[in-house]
């Protein structure tokens, strides 16, 4: 794999460039994973979690064990993981912050087991919730 130089940002791909890839019979994580580090596109790797994980966000042990493998067999190295934030997850009514704030933390925890030093998540995360999660972080 070819490394950034020293000095620079480190080089990814986010595998949400290869949504229309991954929708292909036949693909899988570890297709599109080991298709990524053969094309040399690393050494950075950048995932959406509800688009390329089962089971999101509570991935289970063996879940989180299986992507970690995935990710170490290609070489390639966790950089960021995308998560979300529905406001809206129940009918009728939006989260409460500390319901919010609860919905994040377990999707902090998941990246963390599965290797991700960072994350991303949108807007609707704002300065209430973050600065509760910075425990966390």
């Amino acid at each position: 794999m070819t490394d950034t130089a020293p000095g620079l940002p480190r080089l990814g791909t986010t595998l949400f460039s290869l949504t229309l890839e991954q929708r292909k019979p036949g693909r899988d994580l570890r297709t599109l994973i080991g298709e990524v580090a053969a094309r040399d596109l690393g050494p950075g790797l950048e995932m959406v979690a509800f688009q390329s994980l089962r089971g999101w966000p509570r991935p289970d042990d063996a879940a989180a064990r299986e992507v970690r493998g995935i990710i170490d067999d290609s070489g390639l190295t966790p950089a960021c993981l995308a998560i979300n934030l529905d406001l809206g997850l129940y009918p009728g009514r939006l989260l409460s912050d500390d319901e919010a704030c609860d919905y994040v933390a377990v999707q902090l925890r998941a990246a963390a087991a599965l290797g991700f030093p960072a994350v991303r998540v949108g807007i609707e995360s704002g300065p209430p919730i973050l600065s509760r999660l910075l425990p966390l972080a």
